[in-house]
């Protein structure tokens, strides 16, 4: 079957953030975060022929750092990616900071810049922290500029980086959320949840206006999934 357009609409990600799997990966990371100290996450794919949803393995990380388009469990899903027949539509992975908000490192930003090779793929990137009672919220950031347009908007980059000097200083996670996106270039929402006992769904409480982070655009097998 040939895939012309991926397509990533608001009910989607809707779907995504309610399901069982994701709430449940949602609580597994948060715990081994604030248990450990180090950073957990998991990524989402989703099947380009029928819409399937996949869910990664939870991963864990270091202090300061996660590898999670790079862990050894995940060599299945980037071939499929390579191979045009999945694409990545989000990851996600935890902060061990107990205080402020959850603000992308330069080093997500890296990630976030280098994963779009062509005209198809826009993953969010999702952050998240959680406090010792168990609350917790997530800033996800997603790049509309595509691999094609990006040399035409280098500066927005750049900009986006000295952004996160503003978000430092923010009140509330809406200040982050202002201090971060960039219309046009950078998609920017938040939401929040809370934590439940271990092998259980997390609460959701806010969730993100979901229809900036929906789009449509033409297929690129050879940089589906934006692997090297």
């Amino acid at each position: 079957m040939s895939i012309d357009y991926v397509t990533v609409k608001q009910e989607d990600l809707t779907q995504m953030l309610h399901s069982e799997s994701f709430r449940k990966r949602l609580n597994t990371v948060a715990l081994g975060t604030v248990r450990t100290g180090l950073e957990y996450g998991f990524g989402v794919y989703r099947d380009l022929e029928d819409g399937t949803i996949n869910y990664t393995k939870v991963i864990r990380g270091k202090t300061d750092q996660i590898n999670l388009r790079g862990a050894p469990e995940l060599a299945r899903l980037r071939n499929a990616c390579d191979n045009g027949r999945m694409h990545l539509l989000l990851d996600l992975h935890f902060h061990p900071d107990e205080y402020g908000f959850p603000i992308p490192s330069d080093e997500d930003l890296e990630e976030l810049e280098e994963s779009i090779y062509g005209l198809n793929d826009r993953p969010i990137l999702t952050v998240g922290q959680v406090d010792r009672r168990g609350r917790g919220q997530l800033l996800h950031l997603q790049r509309r500029i595509t691999g094609d347009q990006l040399g035409l908007n280098a500066p927005l980059m750049i900009d986006l980086y000295d952004r996160l000097c503003e978000a430092d200083s923010a009140l509330t996670m809406m200040d982050v959320v202002n201090a971060i996106e960039i219309p046009g270039f950078a998609a920017c929402d938040y939401s929040t949840f809370e934590m439940t006992r271990a092998k259980s769904p997390c609460m959701l409480d806010r969730v993100p206006d979901w229809e900036k982070f929906a789009y449509e655009a033409r297929a690129d097998r050879h940089r589906l999934g934006g692997y090297p």
